[in-house]
C-alpha cells in the first residue's frame, strides 16, 4: 500500500507552511522508528543520532629535573575541542601515552572540566577543596602497562570516565601525578585521548 497522502487545492485538506517573502516552506513535525511506526520526537524521545568518536593529542609540558614520586608530573593542561559541542558531554574510553623519553613511569592522569591548578610541577599536590570539585575522574597507567619500543615506551589503557566540557567551550583539561622517579624532557610524555561524544 502506498504511504503518500493526496492534497487537492480547495478540497478543505491543509498542511502548516510558514510564508517566508511569498515563498511557502512546509511546517513538519519530526518522528523516528521502523517502518510503519512513528515516534515523535521529545526530551523523552530524543532523535538517535550516532556515537562520534574524537581522538586528540595533547604534549604535557613537563618540568625537565628528577621527580619524586607523588610529585605532580604536570599541572592542568588544556584538551582543545575533544568533545562534539560546547557543554558537550561524553565517556573518556581510552588513554595512550607515548614516553618519548623511554621512562615508563606509573602515572596517574586526572580529567577536571576547568582550568584550576593541580598543585605545583616536580612538587605534592595542592589542590584546594573547592577545585577539587572540577575533578571529573582519573586513570592509573602502572609501570608494567609500558611497553618498550626500543627509543620510546607506550601504554595505552582502556577506561570508562564520564565527562563533561568546560563551561561555554568544547574543551576538558588533565594533569597528571607520577608513582615513580623520572626525568624527563620539557615534552616527553604524549598523550592520545579517546571520547565517545554524546
Amino acid at each position: 500500500m502506498a504511504d503518500n497522502v493526496a492534497i487537492t487545492a480547495g478540497s478543505g485538506t491543509n498542511i502548516a507552511a510558514d510564508d517566508i517573502a511569498s515563498v511557502f516552506y512546509q511546517r513538519v513535525k519530526i518522528s523516528h522508528g521502523a517502518d510503519g511506526s512513528a515516534t515523535d520526537t521529545s526530551s523523552a524521545a530524543p532523535l538517535p543520532v550516532g556515537t562520534l568518536l574524537k581522538i586528540t593529542d595533547v604534549t604535557l609540558s613537563l618540568d625537565t629535573s628528577a621527580y619524586a614520586s607523588g610529585d605532580v608530573l604536570a599541572d592542568s593542561q588544556i584538551i582543545s575541542a575533544c568533545l562534539r559541542t560546547d557543554d558537550g558531554t561524553g565517556t573518556i574510553v581510552n588513554v595512550t601515552l607515548t614516553d618519548v623519553d623511554d621512562q615508563g613511569a606509573g602515572l596517574d592522569l586526572i580529567f577536571l572540566d576547568a582550568n584550576v591548578a593541580l598543585g605545583t610541577e616536580n612538587s605534592t599536590p595542592s589542590i584546594t577543596d573547592g577545585n577539587a570539585a572540577n575533578i571529573l575522574g582519573w586513570v592509573r597507567i602502572n609501570a608494567s602497562d609500558w611497553i618498550d619500543l626500543g627509543g620510546v615506551r607506550l601504554a595505552s589503557v582502556p577506561c570508562t570516565i564520564p565527562v563533561k566540557g568546560v563551561s561555554g567551550a568544547d574543551d576538558l583539561y588533565v594533569a597528571a601525578i607520577t608513582r615513580g622517579t623520572p626525568t624527563h624532557t620539557a615534552s616527553g610524555i604524549v598523550l592520545r585521548v579517546a571520547i565517545a561524544c554524546d
